[in-house]
């Protein structure tokens, strides 16, 4: 399994990739089995490679043969591709062929680039926790009903803009948007 993390300059990216990496040498996180996200139970050759959203095309994407990729957070905003990078580009050329993991920004990304809105927040949310509901499902099977989350952004994505391709599946008891996830295609 081979997997790339894309840094937009956030120092959260080296979390993600050691959650990762716990979660792959392990083997046996529950969640895994029922996310489009899932990593194998069986231990194989696992690659987690980080790239700054700069620093690699998508033609070396594309070349590289990715299983997942990961976006991770950063600053600014997914239209600016000062903070996105290369990001915007790998969803609409790979996102639909190799499963992406959005987080924070990457999940704003997300959300712009297959037409939904990105707004400014009604409240800033940095380094706040917040109760969340959720699905139950993929990256949720077998978490709490309602989990505390740490939150640290100021925008947040409008699930009313949402296109039909995306779902949202999980969100603040005021309605904010915390997880979305896309639509099997029938």
């Amino acid at each position: 399994m081979k997997i790339l993390i894309l840094d937009n300059f956030d120092s959260f990216t080296y979390n993600l990739y050691q959650y990762v990496g716990e979660i792959m040498q392990s083997g046996n996180d529950e969640r895994s089995l029922h996310s489009p996200l899932s990593f194998p139970r069986k231990r194989e050759s696992m690659q987690i490679i980080v790239k700054r959203n700069n620093e690699i095309t998508v033609s070396d994407i594309k070349r590289a043969k990715y299983d997942r990729i990961i976006i991770s957070p950063g600053p600014g905003s997914p239209d600016n591709p000062k903070y996105f990078g290369i990001c915007g580009e790998v969803l609409t050329v790979i996102g639909r062929e190799t499963p992406v993991l959005g987080v924070c920004l990457g999940m704003q990304g997300l959300a712009h680039y297959y037409g939904g809105h990105v707004i400014r927040a009604k409240l800033p949310m940095h380094g706040k926790t917040s109760l969340i509901e959720h699905d139950g499902q993929g990256i949720f099977c077998g978490l709490p009903k309602p989990l505390e989350v740490m939150r640290y952004h100021s925008l947040v994505v409008d699930p009313k803009s949402l296109p039909k391709c995306l779902e949202v599946t999980a969100w603040t008891l005021e309605n904010d948007a915390t997880s979305l996830s896309s639509r099997a295609q029938s």
